[in-house]
């Protein structure tokens, strides 16, 4: 896939590449905003035709030309991107090269620049990287890990680079956007502030690396025995802190559960791993690199347009609606003659104690009750289709 991935660059129109976005994962596209914006664009692109005519034998004018073709892209565009999305869908139009990418990016920022606050054709501001790419930043970091079989930190990398720090970071977000890059947690002996670490996708199975000393992952590995209360996991007290962060991270991503209980005389916090974190241990252990679904989850990012918590929901949803139908299927069946046996079963099935199986026998129950449809029709129910039609089309039934 990287390797195809590398030979677009430069050869996508940035319309599908702009597109195409929507269907990775990553915190680009601001999902659940709309902007009416076909008056303005219209505004926008009289003005440039204007502006083109008055200045058609000078650079103003390949620059006011330029700004209608991101216009035009943009028109298209249902939502409202980001600006790391805007140049990640240039890059791959234009490349990664300063002579090619930097005049577009420059444009894209006096377009946003030019009509405000009238209106935003993009959140946030290309500064940052128009100066990376100004210094062909984007382009040597490609280019650099592309050669390496090694994973570098954020310092390393600008170190390597003889480049600043911010704009080395600027840089390999902007490849981690096109998908060129992979950013992986932090090597941590501590929780938080550490650099991220990177490595180029095509050498992501196989690169020294690829599989850090992240603390929330040591948390995991260390639960894979049992539950575990903070005394029985062996941190020091000066760490309490450390851990406590990290683990209720985990719990957002879904990879830790927790629950409260008597440590001698005083109530203590145990952790134990959820069954998606099992899983994901399980396919983790013969892989020499961090397994993608676990890197998402460690770093946060989104998974099917979900966020890690909403992604947790997603989850339930799909166990409740499993046990739902279950119970369904054994309609005239009373709870009387529902059998603890028949209860395990449903509970094993689906990776549940039998209490929580038992509490599945109502709507009242259902993770979704107090969500608005809105909220249900825009996030989950898409999500939720391409993981599991037949959970999808039960849930669209539901709402109807």
């Amino acid at each position: 896939m990287a390797r195809s991935l590398r030979r677009f660059v430069g050869n996508v129109p940035a319309a599908r590449a702009l597109l195409r976005k929507d269907e990775r994962r990553g915190p680009y596209v601001k999902r659940m905003r709309s902007l009416d914006r076909a008056q303005t664009h219209e505004e926008a692109k009289e003005t440039l035709m204007r502006a083109i005519s008055s200045n058609r034998n000078n650079a103003r004018g390949e620059s006011y030309s330029r700004m209608l073709g991101i216009v035009a892209i943009l028109e298209k565009y249902p939502k409202v991107p980001t600006a790391m999305h805007l140049a990640q869908a240039i890059a791959y139009e234009q490349g990664l090269k300063r002579e090619n990418l930097l005049p577009w990016l420059n444009s894209a920022d006096s377009l946003q620049r030019k009509f405000k606050p009238a209106t935003a054709f993009f959140e946030g501001t290309m500064g940052n990287i128009c100066k990376a790419a100004n210094r062909d930043i984007p382009y040597r970091a490609e280019q650099f890990l592309f050669a390496r079989q090694k994973a570098f930190t954020t310092n390393e990398l600008s170190r390597e680079l003889k480049a600043d720090l911010t704009l080395t970071s600027e840089s390999v977000n902007l490849l981690d956007a096109m998908g060129l890059a992979r950013k992986l947690p932090p090597r941590s002996e501590g929780f938080g502030g550490q650099p991220y670490v990177w490595v180029h996708s095509q050498n992501y199975r196989t690169a020294e690396g690829t599989a850090p000393n992240n603390f929330g992952l040591r948390l995991i590995n260390m639960l894979k025995e049992g539950p575990k209360t903070f005394a029985e996991l062996g941190f020091p007290k000066s760490e309490a802190g450390d851990v406590a962060i990290a683990a209720d991270k985990l719990v957002k991503a879904g990879l830790l559960d927790a629950d409260i209980v008597k440590s001698g005389t005083a109530p203590a916090r145990r952790f134990f791993l959820t069954p998606e974190a099992k899983s994901l241990l399980g396919g983790q252990e013969k892989k020499p690199y961090l397994h993608p679904e676990l890197r998402a989850r460690l770093l946060g990012e989104r998974n099917l347009g979900l966020k890690p918590h909403e992604l947790r929901i997603l989850q339930r949803v799909r166990r409740y609606i499993g046990v739902y139908r279950d119970y369904e299927s054994l309609a005239g069946v009373t709870s009387r003659g529902l059998g603890s046996g028949l209860r395990r079963k449903i509970a094993k099935r689906h990776s549940l104690s039998i209490h929580q199986v038992k509490d599945i026998r109502s709507m009242r129950h259902f993770p979704l009750n107090n969500f608005s449809l809105e909220n249900i029709n825009t996030r989950y129910l898409p999500a939720l289709r391409l993981v599991d039609a037949d959970s999808a089309r039960w849930l669209e039934n539901r709402i109807k």
